[in-house]
């Protein structure tokens, strides 16, 4: 089938852009042919904006564009209208959060288009997976939810990533959906080995998207103790020559001796990799998705919720982990081929 992946667009996010790589992937390997839509970043490259490149402080847009270019089947558009019904067999909506309204505003300013409005009546499959709401409730007007509960009433199938997407589905569209792993999840560490550079680093990453003092000092405590070194691989305003590749990304958790975040996809990686970690709750970005995630795979006792607690490598029983990621990833598989025929 010729698939269309709709999701948010691949600009600055490392996970976001893992996601539909690995969905592509999937689906590829099912023996279809997939591209993902994607809208092209504006970089305003006046002298001064030249400058900050050259110094490394817009750097690692750059390098993620560079992976995005080379391993993603992109086609690119400025506007849903252009794309054509019968350039498509079926359309997948997901992952990542493409039905938060602030993010895919992004993309289009008509939020019904993450629901495919744009192709309501195109007679193609229309199914999404693993899609995330990014809240554990919907916060839209009528008029937005009467339009989105009749556009995902056309779906063959509905697939999302957390537990409360799923009650939402339910209480607030009436349609039944499933819960679904985060598309990385459906690759193993050798499908990402071939973007990895091995060392003995062995310190503690420290993966932290908004930090404050009472995450500082957590990680400053666990480094003093441990007798670790900490290092990172976050983009930085800071004029640097890092690499802020996708590649430099994943080896930094290949390469770690333990995890510190407070990130969803370094979760997701942290688990794939068999990496000890801890998670300090990030609710400006939502709590939900990492506590969905750390259930189903039986690792609450790594978030974090008192930072006084006895500081130590966290035990995990990996060989329990990886029977539960194989189970669900059968589960995948099978929603994909069954609606994908």
């Amino acid at each position: 089938m010729r698939i269309g992946i709709l999701t948010l667009p691949l600009n600055t996010n490392y996970g976001g852009i893992l996601q539909a790589y690995a969905l592509q992937s999937v689906l590829e390997r099912m023996g279809h042919e997939v591209v993902v839509f994607n809208k092209p970043m504006k970089f305003i490259m006046g002298r001064k904006n030249q400058i900050k490149r050259f110094l490394g402080v817009n750097r690692y847009q750059f390098d993620l564009k560079r992976f995005v270019e080379e391993n993603i089947h992109n086609l690119w558009i400025e506007d849903f209208n252009e794309l054509k019904p019968d350039d498509f067999d079926a359309i997948v909506v997901g992952s990542d959060q493409v039905w938060r309204k602030d993010y895919f505003s992004v993309f289009s300013e008509n939020f019904e288009d993450a629901f495919l409005e744009f192709a309501k009546n195109w007679q193609i499959k229309r199914l999404s997976y693993a899609a995330s709401f990014g809240f554990d409730e919907w916060h839209e007007d009528k008029e937005t939810t009467i339009k989105c509960r009749e556009l995902l009433s056309l779906f063959d199938a509905v697939s999302v990533r957390e537990e409360s997407g799923q009650k939402i589905c339910c209480q607030t569209f009436g349609t039944k959906s499933i819960v679904s792993i985060d598309p990385t999840m459906l690759l193993s560490l050798s499908n990402y080995k071939q973007f990895i550079t091995p060392d003995d680093k062995g310190g503690i990453l420290n993966y932290i998207l908004d930090a404050d003092k009472e995450k500082n000092n957590f990680i400053d405590k666990l480094k003093t103790i441990l007798n670790r070194k900490t290092f990172s691989v976050n983009p930085t305003s800071k004029r640097t020559f890092k690499n802020f590749s996708i590649e430099n990304w994943l080896s930094g958790f290949y390469n770690a001796g333990i995890v510190v975040t407070d990130s969803f996809h370094a979760c997701v990686f942290s688990i794939l990799f068999h990496k000890p970690f801890y998670v300090l709750a990030n609710r400006e970005r939502g709590i939900s998705r990492i506590k969905n995630l750390l259930s189903l795979f039986k690792l609450e006792h790594l978030l974090v919720r008192d930072t006084t607690f006895e500081f130590r490598i966290p035990l995990i029983d990996w060989d329990n982990v990886d029977k539960i990621l194989e189970k669900e990833r059968s589960l995948s598989f099978k929603y994909l081929q069954n609606n994908l025929i």
